[in-house]
């Protein structure tokens, strides 16, 4: 936050003459269920920010430009120890929203978006990411199931088997918005992406095959 906030005040001028911004809202929304020994035993929780961002110029010190932006961050996940709670989630998601504004502006240099593993309040840590390859893994299109690092395979099919609870195709869409902020791998969402997709399908199928009745 700090590095965001030295960019734009060398820009623009001290926070609240030059540039500011207002959290607009903050909703908490539901997403897969969380399954501990298979059986579901409540949901994952997103905190998601909507930021309004506003800036002026020396050239233009009486025209205020305003524009929006959104974050998100994981309050509540799935992980393979069982459920667990980031208290700066929110933190988090204002960190990413306010980010995206200063990314739109063309800032780029010491910019982080919050997500776990970049630069984030150090409870973050509590979820299990992945940035890098395993050892001996291929970059080979594919996305075989052999590429998921094992750290993230739990994780993994424990959100598949979440998404195969789900009936409603707009939860399980807003847990494919979710998934980057918990799986790293590109395998790993590759996999989840394509299977939640099928279940849409599936679930899409079985409407139709109602309504026929």
């Amino acid at each position: 936050m700090q590095d965001m906030a030295r960019l734009a005040t060398a820009e623009f001028g001290p926070i609240g003459i030059g540039w500011g911004y207002e959290i607009e809202e903050e909703p908490v929304r539901e997403g897969a269920p969380i399954l501990v020994s298979g059986q579901p035993v409540g949901r994952e929780m997103l905190h998601a920010v909507r930021l309004a961002f506003w800036y002026v110029t020396a050239e233009h010190p009486d025209r205020r430009v305003e524009f929006n932006a959104r974050g998100h961050a994981m309050f509540v996940a799935a992980t393979p120890e069982g459920p667990l709670t980031d208290p700066c989630a929110p933190a988090r998601a204002e960190l990413q929203a306010l980010s995206a504004c200063l990314r739109r502006l063309g800032f780029q240099s010491g910019l982080s978006d919050g997500r776990a593993g970049q630069s984030a309040p150090s409870s973050a840590s509590a979820f299990p990411t992945r940035t890098t390859a395993a050892p001996g893994a291929t970059s080979a299109p594919g996305n075989r199931l052999d590429d998921v690092p094992a750290e993230e395979r739990g994780i993994l099919d424990s959100k598949l088997k979440g998404i195969a609870l789900v009936n409603d195709p707009t939860k399980i869409r807003m847990a494919m918005e979710m998934v980057s902020t918990i799986l790293k791998h590109p395998a790993a969402i590759a996999e989840f992406e394509a299977k939640a997709k099928q279940r849409i399908e599936e679930i899409q199928r079985i409407q139709v095959r109602h309504a026929h009745f």
